[in-house]
């Protein structure tokens, strides 16, 4: 971080993305993803830095995701701090996982 500090870069300039499928499986299970859908809905959200959100809730509606829980996968995967993520998930039983 001293580097960081010495070259004037700060937290607002730098971001951690958090890829883990752990963490995705807890957010699918909060919204109703079941284990058999887990691997097809993966891939098609491992595109959405490609496809955009508009057409990766397109595909998870193809993929018989009901739109809501679309929206809100799309949403989630797109917090910018493990606040934001511990305010989604908040109290609720995949947390515990």
């Amino acid at each position: 971080t001293s580097f960081f500090k010495s070259v004037g870069v700060t937290s607002a300039d730098v971001g951690i993305k958090v890829n883990s499928r752990k963490v995705l499986a807890a957010i699918l299970k909060m919204y109703g993803i079941d284990d058999d859908k887990f691997e097809a809905v993966c891939v098609i959200v491992d595109k959405l830095d490609k496809i955009g959100p508009d057409e990766t809730v397109q595909l998870l509606r193809d993929a018989q995701v009901s739109d809501e829980a679309a929206r809100k996968i799309v949403a989630s995967l797109s917090l910018r701090s493990i606040g934001e993520l511990q305010e989604l998930v908040g109290e609720h039983p995949v947390a515990a996982d």
